[in-house]
């Protein structure tokens, strides 16, 4: 019997401001009987550690604490994951966290089909610029959810970072084949044997996490593997934060290159898959995605294109070019052969600090590499589109200003320009520049109001084409709905003409 192949479903995150009783969050639709539902919920007050008492929901599902961290190192807080299996499911389904006494509560809920019991979980804590659960053991080789949240101390505003996210989920196709699917945040990564969550930032501050497995509904319960208890890990040397420094975007362990990196100045056509190599101009790494019928079908004039710049987080894990397919945009084009854009995914260096993309050098790294591109691939520069996320959104409209007449259309989501965000004189110059922006209504990295300024200004201009995509319940995190299969952005792309 063929095992249940997990699906996701939905997921909802909210967070409180101040010290409150309880935390609920609603999901968007409807949850259909007999799903799972995942809490990875969090407490943090400066006074004393609370606990997570429990979690309800308004359809009387019973919830089950899969494992709780203990207190982080030099702090007062608990995080935990809890499931209800095979719930009554319903409309305006409500989930509800209550901590032992009045907290900072932070609450991420998800829907999904498919799913059993729970396989194994490993925990820990630490303090450090970066966090490491541990690695579970090899699992079933049926189709599991590996589930991680992460939580860590913000860098002076406990109240607004102190909670958990940071979520992904696999589909496992046999012991040895680990495929990335849609994700909702990134910390989850495979060690080829077995999982961890994993996550590093840019300061050191204490942090806890948890990773669990959870098996296919149509899955043979195993012997259990040993559970152990939480232990402290070592405290990592501090990393120090560079400046201006828009939140990290997650980073964890991608899945290696499909095939070996060139040798710079080769071109070569590889359709259907996401190359790594090193531009032969530029002195930059970078991803390139051809689509599967790049050589049979290409369209009139050549192959749109969109270029994505990534987040700061892909600084602080390494160099190596393959940590971008971690990024939403890298990670849907590496299981979507066919998608019907280049794509090109340059990277940063760590060299590149203090100002990283924003820097005259990587600008002009980028301008190169993409004029390298141009010149040796069925490509239409008139359909040249620039994208990025967080501090690569910033650099997408940084760039797109100083070459407005480059880019067919800009997309960054989380954006900005300047640090502390300001409106460039020279903002008209996007007027006739098609532009579709996305924010997080409670984004406290890079405030809603940074870009809005940008997309207002931009409209005075006389822009009519400027879409402006806020999405009211989630925070910094908003790669998977910008970008993420998000083909009614990618279907503007096509429609504009040249």
């Amino acid at each position: 019997i063929m095992a249940a192949v997990p699906a996701y479903l939905q997921s909802r995150d909210s967070y409180s401001t101040g010290y409150v009783s309880s935390r609920n969050v609603t999901f968007t639709n409807a949850v259909a009987n007999g799903n799972l539902v995942i809490v990875a919920v969090s407490a943090y007050r400066a006074e004393n550690s609370p606990v997570i008492n429990s979690v309800t929901d308004n359809k009387g599902n019973v919830y089950t604490k899969i494992s709780q961290v203990p207190v982080i190192p030099s702090g007062d807080d608990h995080i935990s994951l809890w499931y209800a299996n095979n719930v009554v499911g319903g409309s305006s389904f409500r989930v509800t966290s209550t901590p032992s006494q009045p907290s900072y509560v932070s609450i991420a809920i998800h829907e999904y089909s498919g799913l059993g019991a729970v396989d194994q979980v490993r925990g820990a804590n630490g303090s450090g610029a970066s966090s490491d659960t541990g690695i579970t053991s090899p699992t079933l080789g049926g189709n599991e959810l590996v589930f991680g949240a992460i939580m860590h101390l913000s860098f002076g505003n406990p109240s607004a970072t102190a909670g958990t996210g940071f979520t992904i989920r696999r589909k496992l196709t046999n012991r040895t084949s680990y495929q990335s699917l849609v994700t909702e945040d990134r910390s989850v990564v495979s060690t080829g044997e077995g999982f961890k969550a994993t996550l590093a930032w840019g300061s050191s501050v204490p942090w806890q996490g948890i990773v669990a497995v959870l098996r296919s509904s149509d899955t043979p319960t195993p012997t259990p593997s040993p559970t152990p208890t939480p232990t402290p890990t070592p405290t990592p040397t501090p990393t120090p934060s560079p400046t201006p420094t828009p939140t990290p975007t997650p980073t964890p362990t991608p899945t290696p290159s499909p095939t070996p990196t060139p040798t710079p100045g080769q071109h070569p056509v590889v359709p259907g898959q996401q190359v790594a190599y090193t531009s032969s101009t530029a002195d930059r790494p970078y991803l390139l995605f051809l689509p599967n019928n790049y050589s049979t079908q290409a369209p009139e004039g050549g192959w749109p294109t969109i270029v994505f710049l990534h987040g700061y987080g892909i600084v602080v894990a390494g160099d190596d070019v393959n940590l971008i397919r971690m990024e939403d945009l890298p990670s849907m084009v590496d299981q979507t052969p066919d998608f019907q854009f280049v794509v090109v995914s340059p990277r940063l260096y760590s060299s590149d600090a203090p100002n990283f993309w924003l820097t005259d050098s990587a600008v002009t790294s980028i301008m190169s590499l993409i004029d390298e591109i141009q010149a040796n691939y069925n490509v239409n520069a008139q359909k040249l589109n620039l994208t990025g996320y967080s501090m690569g959104a910033g650099a997408t409209w940084n760039i797109a200003l100083k070459y407005p007449s480059r880019f067919h259309t800009v997309a960054p989501a989380a954006g900005f320009y300047g640090y502390p965000p300001y409106v460039p004189s020279n903002i008209c110059d996007l007027a006739g520049t098609p532009i579709w922006a996305f924010h997080g209504a409670l984004d406290d990295q890079v405030p809603l109001s940074a870009q809005q300024q940008l997309v207002d200004a931009v409209r005075a201009c006389g822009n009519t084409n400027v879409n402006f995509s806020i999405f009211p319940n989630r925070s910094h995190m908003i790669g998977d709905l910008a970008f993420y299969n998000n083909y009614e952005l990618y279907n503007w792309m096509m429609s504009i003409a040249p």
